[in-house]
């Protein structure tokens, strides 16, 4: 009876409310749109996989966080997260026997190494029995037993002592080495420098003539034969062997010396001397040798050897240094040096300052056991280090353990704290790797997983997650923005002039054929105002559709 709007629907049955199908207050029964749509109060992250997600809201605004509640859900890992909800994979864990901050979990002596890799023995460097690989002192220590002299250049040198006591003798064993002197000591190892000779060539240490065949005291290549009886005639004063030649009877004539006409060849005196002035030394090979004089006077001078000149030099000194080139025995006459002779008088250049030198200690890093001569240069330090093969710190060059040893912090890592075995370079050593899908945004994402193993699917899930929508896939648990929120709308009131047939959401838009034939829809009475007229014209022409 009543269908002002000619809807075919009575006015008195007609419903005002929100005809807009995307508002949270869409009522699909209302007839007509009462200006009452709300499109804010039902909005919302209505992706459930977000941290937000809003099961009360109906329209997706765009709000949805994916980052603020994600972390470590392993209550067991050190950076576990009672807040979050959704798993990100950055779990970590302590390294074994170690708590999160890398504090052993046992440590009885407080030594920093944990008690299941201690390890018992001696940790004395300079002790016998030193262990590189202790890290506990068990008191076991010994350091007598292998203690001596390790000075090779000792007296008491201890070929098998390593550790040297103080004891080493350098004076005991100190002598003449040489085999040709006079007082050689086959007991000594260490030359003093201090060896005695015989006084020349023909006779020994005692002073005795190696050939004296017959016993006179005069040794054999010394001995001058003669006439030694100063009385006769043939007298010879540099015979010291009397051969039996002498003659008493030749050899009268004046026998004082001194006299002008004495007769060297007389032995017997005829009274007849004369001591004009013609005395004096009359020898030529004489230091004070008087030309003028024709009676040597006894007084002749000579050198003191056949080597030397009248004024006690050499005749023959090269290279001045107050010995003979006759006498001279070249070599090394430095006392320092390495190659030094004791019976060298004329240094040849041949002297060596350098390659005995060394470290004479064989405790120390650089000992040098060819050396004879200690430079100084003993170091006790540079060799010392960690010795243990399997020791991060470990130092190959060493031959002294010290206790400075370190290793990995755990039984996977290397001494850089990283993984040992990490093929893919992630982080994750490969003992404690799990595959599965790692990545946060894909259908199959697995909290736990740490290596990617390629099953990620990202099309599984997706679709229109939001109710509202033409294409809305309740099987959907990822919105992959296709949601159409518009395609399916148009009026779905099959007596209305515009009525679609493809809509399946009722939009508003119907239009129906009304008394007033206005084009203004709403406008019933064409009056170009919609108001209370045209209610009431809506509500007869609804009433006359609802009697037909």
């Amino acid at each position: 009876l009543n269908d002002a709007n000619n809807n075919q629907i009575c006015d008195e049955d007609e419903t005002g409310g929100c005809t807009n199908p995307i508002s949270c207050n869409y009522d699909p029964s209302a007839v007509f749109d009462d200006g009452s749509c709300d499109t804010t109060s039902c909005g919302g992250c209505t992706d459930a996989v977000a941290c937000n997600y809003d099961d009360q809201a109906l329209l997706n605004d765009g709000s949805c966080d994916y980052t603020s509640c994600t972390g470590c859900l392993d209550n067991a890992a050190c950076n576990y997260s009672p807040t979050a909800t959704v798993a990100d994979g950055s779990c970590t864990y302590a390294q074994e026997y170690q708590d999160c901050d890398g504090n052993c979990l046992n440590d009885a002596n407080g030594n920093e190494i944990c008690d299941e890799f201690e390890e018992e023995g001696c940790t004395d460097p300079f002790a016998c029995n030193f262990n590189s690989n202790a890290t506990i002192d068990n008191g076991s220590c010994e350091s007598i037993s292998c203690a001596g002299c390790t000075d090779s250049v000792a007296c008491n040198y201890d070929g098998d002592a390593v550790i040297n006591d103080g004891s080493c003798d350098y004076t005991s064993c100190i002598g003449c080495t040489d085999g040709t002197a006079c007082n050689y000591d086959a007991a000594a190892t260490v030359s003093s420098g201090e060896c005695t000779y015989p006084a020349n060539a023909y006779v020994d240490c005692n002073g005795e003539c190696l050939e004296d065949a017959n016993q006179n005291g005069l040794c054999d290549p010394l001995e001058v034969g003669g006439c030694t009886n100063t009385d006769a005639c043939n007298y010879n004063a540099d015979a010291n062997l009397d051969d039996g030649s002498c003659d008493l009877t030749s050899c009268q004539g004046c026998l004082d010396a001194a006299a002008c006409n004495y007769d060297s060849s007389a032995t017997q005196s005829d009274g007849n001397c004369d001591y004009a002035s013609c005395q004096g030394c009359n020898d030529a090979a004489a230091c004070n040798y008087d030309a003028t004089a024709t009676q040597d006077d006894g007084s002749c001078t000579y050198p003191a050897g056949l080597l030397l000149d009248c004024n006690g030099d050499c005749i023959n000194d090269t290279d001045d240094d107050g010995v003979c080139d006759e006498l001279e025995v070249p070599g090394c006459d430095d006392p320092t040096a390495c190659n030094y002779s004791s019976s060298a008088t004329d240094n040849d250049g041949s002297c060596d300052d350098t390659s005995c030198l060394g470290c004479l200690d064989a405790a120390a890093c650089n000992y040098d056991a060819a050396a004879t001569q200690s430079d100084g240069s003993c170091d006790f330090e540079s060799c010392v280090g960690c010795m243990a093969p399997n020791a991060c710190n470990y130092d190959p060059t060493a031959t002294q353990g010290d206790a400075s040893c370190t290793y990995p912090a755990g039984l996977l890592l290397d001494c850089d704290g990283g993984c040992v075995n990490d093929t893919d370079g992630d982080g994750v050593c490969d003992e404690q790797e799990a595959l599965g899908c790692d990545e946060a945004g894909a259908c199959n994402f697995n909290a736990l997983a740490t290596e990617n193993d390629g099953s990620c699917d990202f099309a599984s899930c997706q679709g229109c997650t939001v109710p509202s929508a033409c294409n809305y896939d309740p099987a959907a648990t990822q919105n992959d923005g296709s949601c159409d929120l518009s395609g399916c709308l148009g009026c779905t009131y099959a007596d209305a002039l515009n009525y679609d047939a493809d809509a399946t959401e009722d939009n508003g838009s119907c239009l129906f054929d009304t008394t007033g034939g206005g084009s203004c829809y709403g406008d019933l009475t064409d009056d170009g105002v919609i108001g209370i007229a045209d209610l009431l014209e809506f509500l007869v022409v609804f009433d006359s559709a609802c009697a037909e």
